[in-house]
């Protein structure tokens, strides 16, 4: 009988050994590829739901300011960890602009018995401390509620995606410096290329409207602009493209507002033949193709429907600005106008603005094509201006007030009012010379 108890207390002792051995770690080690964070890379890698569940948990901890993720629980071979480490920063980069404080450049990476990864470890990610953050994000907090704020409680999808993209197009400006391209310098400077108009948007419509919307990038074109869902459908979005350049407040063009993917195509290409007095030049098209796969390899959404082909929207080259229950614009002819987008018709409510021109330098023989009349709604009341005048109207009564004349050096003969903007919570009108 000793032998026996032996024998069971050895066997015992033994079971409970080999476990610990089984799981010993290794630790590797590695780069990210920083050429791939930068640039619009398309991939054409699909990953498992396993390795894109194990991304996400990786992103959920560093937007908790963890560097350590554990995600043994996948049971993703060690054999594919360099998929998994490109797809990261790809996703931060097209998904996740609230990670704006990250920048992937050595990970490392445990393997529990040498085949699967257990623990994924990113070295120094953060470009900003843990106080930086926190400012940061409460100014970026407070842009988007002022934003927000801006669409009626009551608004459709339609209105929503309206509103949200003319307060952009009209408040930010495209950064000809080409420097700021994420979220938080996007809002700092109200200054961006492409990747800030697409962020920002994003940003409000997925977290303050939980509307779908995603950004498309074009690795070939070297843009990115946004796909957004309305009313169960996807359309293309492109308010970079919609921002006049030089920048003027309050203009705001809705050329590529709402459209497919066919009709955008369409429209891009007309454009550039446009400016190049009827004749397309390819490396000008920046909608000529996108990447076609998303950042875990599964293939793009596609936007089919084109319920807004012939809306009237399209038309207008100023930001709407909404009071009292209704949306207020200039249609093609440069009347003051309210918009009813469910009917797609415009109502003139004051016509005299039609007779307003912007003539050439000042020398009132020829004038723009364009006009340059914008609406803002400031303190209850609406507003617009004429070429050197701002005047307040009377929703109630469809008048005009002038209240406002420029009369200063250089004179209005070499000077216009280009628009209006609200600036520290004053109404300002935006004059150009020359």
């Amino acid at each position: 009988m000793k032998n026996i108890k032996k024998f069971i207390c050895l066997l015992i002792v033994t079971v409970l050994i080999t476990p610990s051995i089984a799981i010993a770690e290794d630790t590797y080690s590695g780069y990210f590829n920083n050429d791939e964070i930068t640039m619009f890379a398309d991939t054409s890698v699909k990953i498992s739901e396993n390795e894109k569940s194990a991304v996400e948990d990786i992103i959920s901890d560093l937007n908790n300011l963890k560097t350590e993720s554990d995600i043994q629980k996948y049971n993703i071979p060690s054999g594919n960890i360099q998929e998994l480490i490109d797809s990261l920063p790809k996703a931060i980069q097209y998904e996740h602009p609230e990670l704006f404080y990250v920048n992937l450049r050595q990970f490392s990476y445990k393997t529990a018995d040498g085949q699967t990864i257990s623990e994924i470890m990113i070295k120094d990610p953060f470009t900003m401390e843990k106080d930086e953050i926190k400012e940061a994000q409460k100014l970026i907090d407070a842009e988007c509620n002022e934003i927000v704020s801006s669409v009626p409680k009551d608004a459709t999808e339609l209105e929503k995606v309206l509103f949200v993209h003319d307060y952009i197009t009209s408040h930010y400006e495209y950064d000809m410096s080409y420097q700021n391209r994420n979220l938080y310098t996007t809002v700092r400077d109200k200054k961006c290329v492409c990747q800030g108009y697409s962020y920002l948007f994003m940003y409000v419509m997925n977290k303050y409207f939980e509307m779908e919307c995603t950004t498309v990038p074009s690795d070939a074109c070297n843009h990115m602009w946004n796909k957004v869902k309305v009313d169960g459908k996807w359309y293309n979005l492109d308010l970079t493209s919609d921002d006049p350049t030089p920048n003027l407040s309050s203009l705001a063009n809705h050329t590529y507002f709402l459209l497919s993917d066919e009709e955008l195509k369409a429209v891009s290409a007309s454009s550039v033949s446009n400016s190049n007095d009827g004749l397309y030049v390819e490396e000008q098209d920046i909608h000529r193709t996108w990447n076609v796969n998303t950042w875990y390899g599964e293939p793009v959404i596609t936007a089919e429907d084109d319920t807004y082909k012939d809306s009237i929207i399209h038309n207008v080259s100023g930001s709407v600005s909404f009071l009292d229950g209704k949306i207020y614009c200039f249609n093609d002819k440069n009347e003051l106008s309210t918009l009813d987008l469910s009917t797609n018709t415009f109502t003139p409510v004051y016509k005299d603005t039609s007779k307003y021109y912007w003539c050439v330098y000042g020398d009132n023989k020829s004038a723009y094509s364009s006009h340059f009349n914008v609406t803002v709604a400031y303190s209850g009341k609406l507003y617009f201006n004429s070429p050197n005048k701002v005047f307040e109207f009377d929703t109630k009564t469809n008048t005009a007030k002038e209240i406002y004349e420029y009369t200063e050096i250089p004179d209005i003969s070499k000077t216009y009012l280009f628009g209006l903007a609200v600036k520290d919570g004053n109404l300002c009108a935006e004059y150009t010379t020359n």
